[in-house]
């Protein structure tokens, strides 16, 4: 249980800390920055033409002046008679001349179908201390006539992004005044204020039978984008004022009529722009232009809802354990391709449910989770690897050669120190007569022929891949066939055999030539199963092989002072060469009687050498 909380440690702190900035809005630009770049990947889409903009734009200024006189509103309006609504996305909370204002309030009137704007400058405070906001309506001269008034200020996020729009302003005692983009609507089908009501349970407002707009906590909608500025159908007013356009063009449609020009200050960034600078030809879009795709998403129901935090941190959680799962259990280059594919198909899905079923997940909270959880589990494994290998360099370094240690390392399970049954072949050698020369010559001079002597002897059994088991003063232990396994385990024991003789030789020589004494040595080697393992104390252990033909590797050795000949192997191991020159070099000397073994066992001495 420890072991497994080890090993969760740093994915549950890198889960946490990015629970914890998500939940603290840490990623709120990048989740904005995504969803707006759905919309430029879905790309423009042709609204159903039912809403058409009369922009009040530069030509129409230059020939008419702003503000656009409100007795020419009268005569535009008699161009629109045939339009299901007309709704004019300015402000006219000021008069402007007895005539003008009759003159306008009377096409209003008659019109029957018109919407005008009301708009909020602000919270105040009145005398009493209380707070209240700063509502402007239009002259009561325009709204006699007016069949609504639509709520006009349009929300930003904190980017300065319209993404959304306010449906409705409660007024308080159950009162809402709609957004102009929902008055104009309710307009066009014969709905007043009184329809609008709030569903607070369901998060809904809703007009009459036949519109129901889900909403946030703030009373907005995230509406559909169908793109940059211009997308709408936009008709020039003076156009339409002089009759260029037949009145008959606008049958059945809802008009809305606004400044179209950046020159009146009404221009917002929406999705498609994030800026005021012209990019890629995709326009900030007019104010009154946000109005006609609120409508138009009113239209088609084509709204847009965001996930909760419950679900994008159910995602958040699975996204992160699944990248922390699979990189605990793959290497650097799969763990890499893992957490690409991961990235890869997380995006794919995420702008899938979005533009298919309009629901919008995060996915920069997720994308940097797995990006941080793959690099800190990456280098914890990285860290643990390290310290695996110093370990076992610590345990194997002075048993094997440096090339048998790399193939440990770069063998994971190799490093597994427990104890486990392995076919090995076992080697023992030991110097005659040692004993004798030890006690007759100085120690500085035995230690350091001692010296001279095993190292040629260590480096010839690493030549082969044994394993060094230990020193028994003058006499070697050696294994071959683990910790990394051999098939030719009888072989390699052999010819580090030959290798040991010969270097003995070479040794013999030069010692001779210095007037020192020759070494003999016996060598026997068996093969079986045995036990591998470390065996000791806590505190000190050793890497060892124990079984009967260790005994028995250890028997033939002192056997080949009885018989005279400097190597004797088992019949297991004479049966295991797979070379049959090394085999050709042995005699069967029948079988022999083992101290320790009960029944007397066959066994091949070196008849003649390598």
């Amino acid at each position: 249980m420890a072991s497994r909380l080890k090993f969760l440690a740093v994915p549950l702190v890198i889960l946490l800390l990015a629970v914890t900035l998500t939940l603290a809005g840490a990623w709120e630009r990048f989740e904005h920055m995504i969803y707006d770049g759905w919309f430029n990947l879905r790309g423009v889409q042709e609204p159903s033409g039912q809403v058409v903009i009369v922009g009040i734009d530069d030509e129409s200024i230059y020939e008419l002046g702003y503000p656009i006189p409100r007795d020419l509103h009268a005569g535009l309006l008699a161009n629109l008679r045939h339009a299901a609504v007309v709704s004019f996305d300015f402000l006219s909370d000021y008069p402007t001349g007895a005539e003008v204002d009759a003159a306008f309030g009377g096409a209003i009137a008659e019109h029957g179908r018109v919407v005008l704007v009301c708009a909020s400058l602000g919270v105040r405070r009145d005398e009493d201390g209380e707070y209240y906001q700063d509502l402007r309506f239009p002259i009561p001269e325009l709204i006699e006539g007016a069949a609504g008034i639509g709520f006009i200020n349009m929300p930003t996020d904190f980017d300065n992004v319209v993404r959304r729009v306010l449906v409705v302003n409660p007024l308080g005692d159950g009162m809402y005044l709609p957004g102009f983009h929902l008055a104009t609507l309710m307009a066009a089908r014969g709905l007043n204020p009184a329809d609008v009501r709030l569903d607070n349970v369901n998060r809904r407002v809703l007009v009459g039978e036949d519109i129901a707009v889900p909403i946030d906590r703030h009373v907005n909608v995230l509406t559909n984008f169908w793109g940059p500025g211009g997308t709408f159908e936009t008709i020039s007013y003076v156009g339409v004022l002089d009759g260029r356009v037949p009145a008959a063009f606008f049958d059945g449609k809802i008009v809305l009529v606004g400044p179209t020009t950046p020159l009146a200050q009404d221009i917002y960034n929406t999705p498609f722009t994030r800026s005021n600078i012209v990019q890629r030809g995709a326009l900030p879009a007019p104010g009154v232009e946000l109005h006609a795709g609120a409508i138009e998403t009113y239209l088609t129901e084509s709204y847009f809802h965001r996930a909760g935090p419950a679900v994008n941190l159910s995602v958040l959680v699975i996204l992160g354990l699944a990248v922390a799962f699979t990189t605990r259990r793959l290497n650097a280059v799969a763990g890499t391709a893992c957490l690409l594919l991961l990235v890869a198909g997380s995006t794919a899905t995420v702008y899938h449910i979005w533009l298919q079923a309009h629901y919008w997940l995060n996915l920069a909270g997720p994308a940097i989770l797995m990006v941080l959880m793959f690099t800190g589990v990456t280098t914890e494994n990285f860290l643990r690897a390290e310290l695996e290998k110093r370990r076992t360099r610590a345990v194997f370094g002075r048993y094997v050669s440096p090339a048998v240690m790399e193939e440990i390392l770069q063998n994971q399970e190799l490093m597994e120190l427990g104890g486990k049954r392995r076919a090995v072949s076992i080697l023992f050698s030991d110097i005659r007569g040692f004993t004798t020369y030890s006690d007759t010559h100085p120690a500085e001079e035995v230690v350091a022929k001692l010296n001279e002597y095993l190292t040629r002897m260590t480096a010839a059994i690493f030549r082969q891949g044994g394993t060094l088991d230990k020193y028994l003063g003058d006499g070697i232990m050696a294994v071959f066939g683990a910790p990394v396994p051999y098939e030719d385990h009888a072989d390699r024991a052999v010819k580090a055999a030959h290798e040991m003789m010969e270097e003995l030789e070479k040794l013999n020589a030069v010692w001779e030539a210095r007037g020192e004494e020759r070494f003999k040595i016996g060598i026997g080697i068996s093969a079986g199963e045995v036990i591998v393992g470390n065996v000791g104390s806590p505190e000190r252990m050793d890497y060892t092989v124990i079984g009967g033909d260790v005994n028995l590797a250890a028997r033939l050795e002192n056997l080949t002072k009885e018989l005279g000949t400097p190597m004797i192997v088992s019949v297991r191991v004479y049966e295991q060469l797979r070379d049959e020159g090394l085999r050709g070099q042995f005699a069967e000397i029948g079988r022999v009687a083992v101290r320790g073994i009960a029944e007397p066992v066959a066994v091949y001495a070196l008849m003649k050498p390598a």
